[in-house]
């Protein structure tokens, strides 16, 4: 399912990105917009029937490692040839931390700790998913909306009681 109003603020997320990065803005707000809205789509995706924790997991990992590998080999390509591209980070850790974002602390790709958080919550998605009863736990968009199509007391004396 498409939201337009959440894809006008990813557009309005990543204007304020961009901004932020050429100076005018703190990018900042950028980046928690991204984060919600990732979290009410991802949210969405595991709310679906027939969700398993594997195929979650194993679909999310795939948007994200193999561009991700493109991009940090060419940056540590880069940095082989003498460009550096974050010297402000100190740290040199064993290349599996970098190649599988096991640390936010990234020394050639800095901007790869928005991915690690991305994939801690992924993660506790997909163990969500894993032990949930059967039935719907997590609150999504169609359950919110049968409950508004009620009348405001019928809503509220469901919440309440038994029925």
């Amino acid at each position: 399912m498409l939201y337009k109003n959440v894809q006008g603020l990813r557009a309005i997320a990543a204007s304020i990105v961009v901004l932020g990065h050429s100076g005018f803005l703190m990018a900042s707000p950028g980046v928690d917009i991204f984060f919600v809205i990732s979290g009410f789509i991802v949210c969405q995706v595991a709310a679906r029937p027939h969700t398993g924790a594997l195929p979650f997991l194993a679909r999310r990992c795939w948007r994200i490692f193999p561009i991700y590998w493109i991009v940090l080999a060419f940056s540590v390509l880069i940095n082989a040839l003498g460009i550096d591209t974050g010297s402000w980070i100190p740290s040199h850790h064993p290349a599996l931390d970098y190649i599988l974002l096991l640390k936010t602390d990234n020394r050639f790709l800095p901007q790869a700790w928005t991915l690690v958080f991305a994939l801690y919550f992924y993660a506790s998605i997909a163990f969500v998913v894993l032990v949930k009863p059967p039935g719907p736990i997590l609150w999504n968009a169609d359950a919110l909306d049968r409950s508004a199509n009620r009348s405001d007391c019928t809503a509220r004396a469901r919440r309440w009681t038994a029925c």
